[in-house]
């Protein structure tokens, strides 16, 4: 039946004269920056490259607060580098959230320790410091506090709660940028903290990850432990960038029901004839899956980078653009709020929130996310499992039903709408939620 629903949602692809998602391509750069970025792909000059890569790192690490940044090819590189560093390995734990995906706990098991699962606050949908308080014991050696969907978690709490215990506190921020609780952003709460700019995260460098820390021990620290890791091959970063411009002319609602068509029947070819693929995909597993299909840690690409560097020149507009679109979202949900839910930071003013997606919760998620599925992409909405993007499910990465109520209970009931979109479309998708609000009273 799966495999049926799923050849008929490619049908109706092709039938829908657009489709909204949550990935934006970069059709915003110019010609001219599109040049910038191939030259750094073409280039042989060392120096020229890292130069690039510094400068990315050092503004990263600027539009987060005071500290160093360290690029990698993934933030779960980062997050491992970070790990191996402080000989994290046989016979630690480490506390991470039961609502995260897999690439997360993969780069625990990567080090030898073991990932313990801690609930999240359904008001926040980040971590919460009594679920992880419950979690610490003897073996402790670092929690990690997850910010959702742009939405900065109990974080205070949490570092307090670490201070006291003498536990190394790392910030996830993959999902947050620039967002802020009492005023100090995200990523500045710990003792370092790891950020990912895939295609799907607040700044989208295709793929991409950073380690920050306020401290400069730290920061050498890691470096020292990583050296000279290894570039993803020519061959891969070639890929990469064939995948940048695709993106770019085609991550466009007119364009994209048909863009995701054709990608789905070229991933079932790749996979049938056992070509390589573009994004990072083996680290979903309690081990690396398969032969090493690119090294792990990496380095960031240079000419992705420099892609960085003009997303960073962008972001306060960006940010303001879906703060702006945040509160046509909550105007919707005051106005006719019934049959829906929101989390309660929503309405904290304590919290200023750079949105990645705006979450809502339903009982009645399956049938709203086949309504929204006709203007939405739906089938790319987070999160409806605890440990996503695990193949052989949760447990095969150590988490036991049960354990974590509130994420399983969010997982079951949870809906999205984008806050990443394509200049002119905002109005459209406040119009789409209106609809979909609407016909749940």
């Amino acid at each position: 039946m799966p495999k049926l629903q799923s050849l008929l949602y490619l049908l109706q692809l092709l039938k829908s004269p657009y489709l909204i998602g949550f990935y934006r391509g970069h059709n915003h750069l110019s010609d001219a920056d599109v040049s910038r970025i191939s030259e750094l792909l073409s280039s042989d000059d060392t120096e020229f490259r890292n130069r690039v890569v510094r400068h990315y790192e050092d503004n990263f690490a600027s539009l987060v607060g005071r500290g160093y940044g360290s690029s990698f090819a993934s933030g779960r590189m980062a997050f491992f580098s970070l790990m191996k560093s402080l000989r994290i390995g046989k016979g630690d734990e480490v506390i991470i959230p039961g609502f995260t995906c897999s690439v997360v706990a993969n780069a625990v098991f990567r080090t030898g320790a073991r990932p313990i699962y801690s609930d999240i606050d359904p008001d926040t949908l980040g971590s919460d410091a009594s679920a992880i308080a419950r979690c610490i014991t003897p073996q402790t050696r670092l929690i990690v506090a997850q910010h959702s969907f742009g939405i900065p978690c109990t974080i205070d709490e949490i570092a307090d709660l670490a201070k006291s215990k003498g536990i190394f506190l790392v910030e996830d921020s993959a999902l947050a940028l620039d967002s802020r609780l009492h005023g100090k952003s995200v990523g500045t709460w710990g003792d370092a903290a790891f950020f990912s700019t895939d295609h799907s995260k607040p700044l989208n460098t295709i793929i991409g990850g950073m380690l920050y820390t306020p401290h400069k021990d730290i920061f050498e620290n890691v470096k020292k432990v990583v050296g000279n890791i290894p570039d993803l091959s020519k061959e891969h970063q070639s890929r990469l960038y064939r995948r940048f411009i695709y993106e770019r002319k085609n991550y466009l609602p007119a364009r994209y029901p048909r863009s995701i068509f054709r990608e789905t029947l070229q991933d079932v070819m790749r996979r049938y004839s056992g070509k390589p693929p573009v994004f990072l995909e083996n680290d979903y597993t309690s081990q690396s899956s398969g032969p090493a299909a690119y090294p792990y840690p990496a380095k960031m690409p240079a000419f992705l980078a420099q892609l960085g560097l003009f997303e960073i020149e962008r972001w306060g507009g960006e940010k303001r653009r879906r703060q702006a679109l945040l509160l046509e979202y909550l105007r919707v949900y005051e106005e006719a709020y019934g049959g829906i839910r929101i989390p309660g930071a929503y309405q904290d003013t304590e919290k200023e929130i750079v949105p990645l997606r705006f979450i809502f919760r339903s009982p009645e998620a399956t049938i709203m996310r086949g309504r929204l599925g006709k203007y939405i992409d739906a089938k790319a909405m987070w999160f409806l499992d605890p440990v996503v993007c695990s193949p052989g499910g949760p447990q095969a990465l150590g988490y036991d039903k049960g354990n974590c109520a509130n994420s399983e209970a969010v997982c079951s009931d949870i809906l999205n709408m984008p806050c990443v979109l394509p200049e002119g479309w905002d109005n459209r998708a406040v119009s789409i939620f209106r609809d979909i609000v609407a016909g749940s009273r």
